[in-house]
């Protein structure tokens, strides 16, 4: 056969893709005596995958249990054991943390310290900065005066625009009457504006 068949059917075979009698005839290819150096790995393949295997003892089972049970006891053992170690270490982490935590949660910052010995002194200190504050407080209303005086304006506005509506009246009376008033001879000495 050709080496180039031999090497298609050994690709099928590896993908899963040949029939017995393919199979057959790579088994009688690979066992021949004249077979190439390239192909000596999958002649040791085959042959292995002919050998005969044993079927396995009565007491097959049980002392593969016995390996395998022993085995699992023995990592169940080390699991348990590594859990109860990592408890101990995270206790005493808790432990540290703890004794570190409690001075810095318990330590006046140095703005809190007390500064007054004397309790009327504290008192007055006291009495002057809620005065401060409430003066601060007081101080922002002072602009609302304006706001007020906004309220005022549209009425002022208003009173000039009908002011100034009755002045243009009042002009276009007067102009009306001079009009009338000249003689039409049609030399008006008054311009319109």
């Amino acid at each position: 056969m050709d080496q180039k068949e031999i090497r298609k059917l050994l690709a099928r075979y590896y993908e899963g893709a040949t029939s017995e009698a393919e199979e057959s005839i790579l088994l009688n290819y690979l066992s021949g005596l004249n077979v190439p150096e390239e192909f000596a790995v999958d002649k040791e393949l085959f042959m292995i995958r002919d050998m005969e295997v044993p079927e396995p003892g009565k007491d097959f089972d049980r002392k593969l249990l016995s390996v395998t049970m022993a085995n699992n006891k023995k990592e169940v053992f080390r699991s348990r054991r590594m859990i109860w170690y990592y408890s101990v270490a995270a206790g005493i982490m808790l432990l540290i943390a703890g004794y570190m935590g409690k001075d810095y949660l318990t330590l006046k910052p140095s703005y809190m310290n007390d500064t007054f010995s004397d309790p009327e002194l504290a008192m007055a200190e006291v009495r002057r900065v809620l005065g401060k504050v409430s003066g601060n407080m007081t101080k922002g209303t002072e602009s609302l005066s304006d706001i007020r005086a906004m309220g005022i304006a549209p009425a002022t506005i208003s009173t000039f625009t009908r002011a100034a509506q009755t002045a243009s009246k009042s002009i276009d009376m007067l102009r009306d009457a001079a009009e009338n008033s000249l003689p039409s001879d049609g030399n008006n000495n008054i311009e319109k504006q």
